[in-house]
């Protein structure tokens, strides 16, 4: 881990690696530090009994060293290439498919994809039952991103497949193609579904600033009020597509729906499509607490 307990690094605490991990819990495996999260020397992270830093390829003139001056023993060293050695030893012996592209195992890939997505889709608001969009309905996407979800976070978070969905094709699948448009503020006039999708980037390594939406989406919401103030007869639905909570700031006041999907994958798309049109119906529950409000500290 990255952190560090009472000053020393994780990657090179004894306290934690070898008194906890090892003596307490009994853990027999190998210690493999996050990436880059061995900061100080490796002998010292050797030492505290972790076996694999990375990443590699590792620079073992500090660790030589460290032997010749003492600080690490030969027999510590051996310890770490003992426990590397075996971990190659097991892993090496496990049998993997011949063929991960056949269709079984798309398949089985697609519906555990779809089911995390279906349960894990929380509703959060549906006024005077604005869902589920019924059949024959009208429905307008607003945003840049045309109503296309953010399947995963950055960086570690990041997964590449040509298997994902969309929920605006899934919707056209649904309602007809002509029942749906993008940023069609005379349908949403008419009485047509307004799905607006906050979209927020993420990724380990870069905190968000605050807890706003993006200054389109609230810009967005304020025309589609103004609208809606002046007659509009749509129905305005907002998708969260987001890492965390967000503050909706007066948002509660202008939308009829409210669904976090936060980054569901590739299955995703036609999932909330699903919920949208009450094939399924949304069970999903929080996971963390939302903020009426944010509030910087004035200290």
């Amino acid at each position: 881990a990255y952190p560090s307990i009472n000053g020393t690094s994780s990657s090179e605490s004894r306290f934690l690696l070898t008194e906890v991990l090892r003596d307490d819990w009994g853990f027999e495996g190998t210690v493999v530090t996050d990436w880059g999260a061995c900061t100080g020397k490796t002998s010292d992270a050797i030492n505290a009994g972790c076996q694999i830093y990375m990443p590699g390829p590792w620079d073992h003139t500090e660790i030589m060293e460290a032997i010749q001056n003492g600080s690490l023993s030969t027999e510590k060293l051996d310890e770490a290439a003992y426990s590397v050695l075996k971990l190659i030893d097991e892993r090496a012996s496990l049998e993997m498919p011949s063929d991960l592209t056949n269709d079984r195992y798309i398949e089985t890939g697609d519906r555990a994809a779809y089911e995390a997505a279906k349960e894990g889709i929380c509703l959060l608001m549906n006024k005077e039952d604005a869902l589920p969009i019924k059949q024959g309905s009208k429905v307008s996407i607003f945003g840049e991103n045309r109503g296309e979800l953010q399947d995963f976070g950055g960086g570690s978070a990041q997964v590449f497949t040509d298997r994902t969905t969309s929920m605006p094709e899934t919707l056209k699948t649904y309602l007809g193609s002509g029942n749906i448009s993008y940023n069609d503020m005379d349908a949403f006039y008419e009485g047509a579904y307004a799905v607006v999708t906050e979209t927020i980037l993420s990724r380990e390594g870069q905190d968000r600033e605050d807890l706003n939406m993006t200054r389109e989406t609230r810009d967005i919401l304020d025309s589609l009020g103004k609208a809606r103030s002046m007659g509009a007869k749509g129905r305005i639905i907002l998708i969260l597509n987001i890492p965390g909570p967000v503050t909706l700031d007066g948002a509660e006041d202008i939308i009829d729906g409210l669904i976090c999907v936060f980054y569901p994958g590739m299955m995703g798309g036609l999932a909330l499509a699903d919920i949208l049109t009450g094939r399924v119906n949304p069970s999903g529950a929080l996971p963390v607490t939302f903020p009426a409000r944010d509030r910087k500290s004035t200290r």
